[in-house]
């Protein structure tokens, strides 16, 4: 079956694909998906205060999954964790609370201790920081409750 030459392959006709097109068209996608636009951001309160607590937040939440990203082994979904990761951290990048580079490098450091780096290369991975980068413009920072 998967190991037929492309040359013994039949040729399909064009009245083929007419009448196959026709046949599975109530099926068929009606009009092409748009990709959602990104959500706009509420406009952040930029006392030093609220950037402050922000970054703090921030902070707290790369304390406290970038240790689980680095004791990932092999195929517990590493590339995954961490475009989930960046995604959710994304947002402070986008608002100025912290550059792109400290997210970079801190993800690339743990994604090396959990030997992707290793296994998928440095390429892939920051391909994937990218993308989740990309993935999270737009995204609102938290509303933070009060705090003393």
């Amino acid at each position: 079956m998967w190991s037929t030459p492309v040359n013994a392959l039949p040729i399909i006709g064009p009245d083929i694909v007419e009448r196959l097109s026709a046949a599975l068209s109530p099926w068929l996608i009606k009009a092409p998906l748009r990709a959602l636009a990104p959500s706009p951001t509420r406009p952040f309160d930029r006392s030093r205060y609220e950037f402050d607590r922000q970054q703090r937040y921030f902070e707290t939440v790369l304390a406290n999954k970038l240790p689980m990203l680095a004791a990932m082994g092999p195929d517990t979904g590493r590339n995954c964790a961490a475009f989930r990761l960046v995604c959710r951290i994304g947002r402070w990048v986008h608002h100025g609370i912290v550059p792109s580079d400290r997210v970079t490098a801190d993800v690339l450091d743990a994604c090396e201790r959990n030997g992707l780096v290793r296994d998928d290369g440095r390429r892939a991975v920051l391909a994937t920081i990218q993308s989740a980068l990309a993935k999270s413009a737009g995204d609102r920072l938290p509303i933070l409750g009060w705090a003393p």
